[in-house]
């Protein structure tokens, strides 16, 4: 059973991906990890454990043989479904963040929309000055200008426009925007 894997981020936790099947989801331990519990693994099998019966196998969750840092052993992979079942369970106070977290993140990376995976990898703090940069910049404000009106740097909203698409086509002409020097 082949098993591939990409890495996504939960606030300051990086996550990986685990593919098996064609199908993507997270180990109970990196769920344990990323709700921040004292022994990630073994706090989320209990969790699963204790309410199996609510788990589909093959749907929810799967239980395969991976090689992980402490050699190849049998471990839990929970897909989409049971992601969410593992997080409604839970009464770390990540979880309901996690819970929203991950119905987006797994649904986009399973479905391959990399762009939405990739604004979702942006830092939450810098969401709102890129939104606005972007705004701006359908505006026909010059990337420069936007870039310092939201407050944040010229690079970052770049290389958000590569992954996004410029707003503004090359044609129109820039319109001069007034920008303060306290942003």
């Amino acid at each position: 059973m082949g098993a591939q894997s990409q890495v996504v981020r939960f606030q300051n936790h990086h996550l990986q991906v685990v593919e098996i099947d064609g199908k993507k989801g997270f180990t109970s331990e990196t769920i344990g990890y990323a709700l921040e519990y004292a022994e990630p693994r073994r706090q989320v099998v209990r969790q699963f454990n204790r309410n199996k019966e609510e788990f589909e196998s093959g749907v929810d969750y799967s239980v395969v043989n991976l090689t992980t840092d402490a050699g190849e052993r049998e471990t839990t992979v929970f897909f989409q479904t049971g992601v969410m079942l593992i997080g409604m369970f839970s009464k770390q106070p990540l979880a309901k963040d996690f819970r929203q977290w991950a119905k987006h993140v797994l649904a986009s990376v399973q479905s391959g929309d990399w762009r939405t995976l990739a604004f979702q990898q942006i830092a939450p703090e810098k969401h709102k000055a890129l939104k606005k940069a972007y705004r701006l910049r359908s505006l026909g404000v010059s990337l420069m200008d936007a870039s310092r009106a939201a407050g944040i740097h010229e690079r970052e909203v770049s290389l958000f426009f590569q992954l996004f698409g410029d707003p503004q086509p090359d044609e129109v002409e820039y319109k001069e925007f007034p920008v303060s020097e306290a942003n």
